[in-house]
């Protein structure tokens, strides 16, 4: 009879957002990290951005929140007190290379899941940076249990982490 060990495994995701133009909100962004090699230097601080590749299908209008490119309003123009600016309606992510510092600083790494695989036995580890708004790390986590990524009692564990900590890295079990 041949004892037989599981090999260790490893995947990871990253958790971030993705600001389109001057739009104020954000697309969150999370997906699995193919390229392990960026593992560390992620966690060090020396890669955070994100940089995206875009295909901006419609724009929207600020003031008349028509199709901005259809309208009459001016980007950068002040109307009745109010910014004319551009908001993404429609796109599409074509591509997202993780670089150093992304031209829109608002694009970036906010959080890192490590899942490891050892014997059957498996453990979770969170890093989570700093973030724009407090919530988009619960955001995160709940997206990490929708995608099943892991279980309840490891969001539970998470989230009271977060909820003390804003930063900081948390291992479960």
């Amino acid at each position: 009879m041949k004892n037989k060990k599981d090999k260790d495994t490893l995947r990871a995701f990253i958790f971030g957002a993705i600001y389109a133009s001057d739009s104020n909100k954000p697309i969150r962004i999370p997906m699995e990290l193919t390229n392990l090699e960026y593992l560390d230097k992620i966690i060090s601080g020396e890669l955070r951005g994100i940089s995206p590749a875009l295909k901006i299908r419609e724009w929207e209008c600020s003031i008349c929140h028509g199709d901005f490119e259809l309208c009459p309003h001016q980007k950068g123009k002040v109307y009745d007190g109010i910014k004319c600016r551009r908001i993404v309606n429609d796109m599409e992510i074509t591509d997202i290379s993780i670089v150093d510092r992304s031209k829109m600083p608002r694009n970036r790494i906010f959080d890192l899941l490590i899942i490891s695989k050892h014997n059957k036995k498996k453990s979770y580890i969170w890093h989570g940076f700093e973030v724009n708004v407090e919530m988009d790390r619960f955001t995160d986590i709940q997206n990490a249990l929708n995608k099943k990524l892991i279980p309840e009692k490891a969001a539970h564990h998470f989230s009271k982490f977060f909820s003390v900590n804003q930063n900081g890295k948390i291992t479960y079990p």
